[in-house]
């Protein structure tokens, strides 16, 4: 059994460190952790006691926030996406027309062919820039801001679980003692 409580209960930190660069895998580790988070709040509501309850409150709601946090941070690097793929899809129309004017011959100066020629060029080197600053987004997110919430949740992980094996030993304890009346 390992060591550290958060790989007990939540899995190994490992296996999700790329989550951080796709919205979509993001977005898998999010629902994997709230739901298993969620599982063990059942289980804890059921055994908490009144005395402990505020402590117990405080840490669901550093836990959610972290959570919340990191569903933010998701959504921006969606938007992000979105705003780049508009911006491409917007060139690619145009560059498209163009060719199409050229494959049908409607362009009769040289003049006009030229230019049509650098605004090809030009809009294919704002599609290169628009994919590579969508991917520095993303990157910069990751490592400024997604990596170190993951790490804020998982110090708040810790915390609940080092609080609820409290409760978790005590109900072991009492399960003994009713087997052995």
């Amino acid at each position: 059994m390992s060591a550290n409580p958060f790989e007990r209960y939540y899995g190994n930190e490992g296996k999700t460190h790329y989550a951080s660069r796709s919205p979509a895998l993001l977005n898998d580790y999010i629902t994997l952790i709230t739901g298993m988070f969620e599982q063990k709040c059942i289980e804890l509501d059921e055994k908490i006691n009144s005395f402990d309850r505020p402590k117990y409150t405080k840490c669901r709601h550093a836990v959610y926030s972290r959570l919340n946090e990191l569903e933010d941070l998701r959504k921006t690097m969606i938007r992000a996406q979105q705003i780049h793929q508009s911006q491409i899809n917007m060139l690619q129309k145009e560059n498209y027309k163009i060719r199409s004017i050229r494959r049908f011959g409607l362009l009769v100066e040289t003049l006009e062919i030229r230019e049509q020629e650098i605004i090809l060029e030009r809009n294919m080197r704002a599609i290169t820039f628009a994919k590579r600053s969508s991917r520095e987004i993303t990157r910069t997110l990751a490592n400024k801001n997604i990596d170190p919430t993951k790490k804020k949740l998982k110090e708040a992980l810790e915390k609940f679980v080092l609080f609820s094996e409290k409760y978790t030993d005590a109900s072991l304890v009492e399960e003994e003692h009713v087997f052995e009346v």
